[in-house]
This record gives structure tokens, sequence and C-alpha cells, in this order.
């Protein structure tokens, strides 16, 4: 459909490294989207650089140059240090991405493990990247010491103000029956959240 109408495709590849399995790129599949094709990446997932604001692209070389255009007018402020940095992690030794990525499928095991324990949680283990997002819709409509938990928004406070544990409520992303996780933290502080999550759902009434 985007050859035959001819259409510019984005692709966000920021966690192309931090897959559970290989996944082909639509470069590689359609090689005839090329020319009209833009890929969006980042140093902050694959290289654990989160907080450095270093982006990268490529593209067509019109819209590159309509691009540096439009960033010349722009101040975003990327540091001399935080580009050099970006441009040795790009080049340098990948080993410890590998590690890296290794390292949360584990997480993920761990994750997954614990959130089948707890009733009620419902759960489709991601792929890639570093988040769970499980539905929670069955606790809408039970209680707690601040009222009734109507949605996933309300139960994100829930956990927040009474288990001391931090998720993104899915209606920003469309999903309002499902809470986001993350599991970027060391692994006994993810079997401390899980604990304290499966107790605040188990007061729930």
């Amino acid at each position: 459909m985007a050859l035959g109408r001819k259409l510019v495709v984005v692709t966000d590849d920021i966690y192309e490294r931090l897959t559970a399995h290989p996944v082909a790129h639509i470069g590689t599949l359609v090689p005839e989207l090329r020319p009209n094709l833009v890929v969006v990446n980042s140093v902050s997932k694959s290289y654990a650089m989160t907080g450095w604001r270093i982006g990268y692209t490529a593209a067509p070389a019109e819209l590159i140059r309509a691009m540096t255009v439009l960033q010349g007018q722009t101040t975003t402020n990327p540091t001399s240090i935080a580009q050099a940095a970006a441009a040795t992690a790009l080049a340098g030794p990948q080993d410890s991405v590998a590690a890296m990525a290794h390292e949360f499928t584990e997480r993920l095991q761990l994750m997954v493990e614990g959130l089948g324990t707890i009733p009620g949680v419902r759960l489709v283990p991601p792929q890639g990247a570093f988040y769970v997002f499980p539905d929670v819709s069955a606790f809408f409509g039970r209680r707690g010491p601040d009222g009734a938990v109507a949605s996933a928004t309300d139960l994100s406070m829930y956990l927040l103000r009474h288990a001391g544990v931090a998720s993104v409520p899915g209606e920003g992303f469309g999903a309002p029956a499902h809470v986001r996780f993350s599991y970027a933290a060391a692994r006994a502080l993810l079997e401390e959240g899980l604990a304290r999550v499966r107790r605040a759902l188990a007061a729930l009434h």
C-alpha cells in the first residue's frame, strides 16, 4: 500500500537491539521502499544513555536537507560531550549491548513469572523493549482506601500511593484495560516491586 501510494514510511528502530527475537527490517523486506524510507533511532535504549538526548536518522537526501534547515532554527542543545559519547558507543565494541539484552531477557522472565502468580492479572509476554503491559481490568470496580478503582489511571494511582510502585496507565496508549511496568531495574528491586503489587492488589475488595 505504501509503495502504491508513494507514502513516506517512518520506522522507529529505537528498540531494535533489545528484542527477544531478531526482527527483519522493513528496508530489507521491501527494498523498493528505501527512496521513501525514514529510519529513526537513538542511543537511549540500546546503550543505556537515556537522558543524553541523542537521536539520529537515515532518510532520502532531500528530506535530510529539510530536516537540517528545521533543526538549524531550533534550539535542542545536544552537547558536544553527548555527541562524542554517542559516536563512541555506536562505533565501539558492541558486546555490552548483547550482555544488556540478555539481562533484560532474564528480567522479563522474572516479571512474567511474578505477574503470573497474581490472580486477575493477565499478560501476553512482550517480545522486546523493557516493559510489560498486563491487563488489570479484573480489578476495576473494586475498592481501596481512596474509593473505587474504576480505571487503569485509578489503579496506577492506587499502586503508587499504597504500594510505592510506579506504573503508567494504559489510556495514553489506547489500551485502557492495561498498565505498563518497566523492568529496567535491578532484579532485587523488581522482586520487591512484584511483592508490593501482589499485596496491594490482594487488599482491594
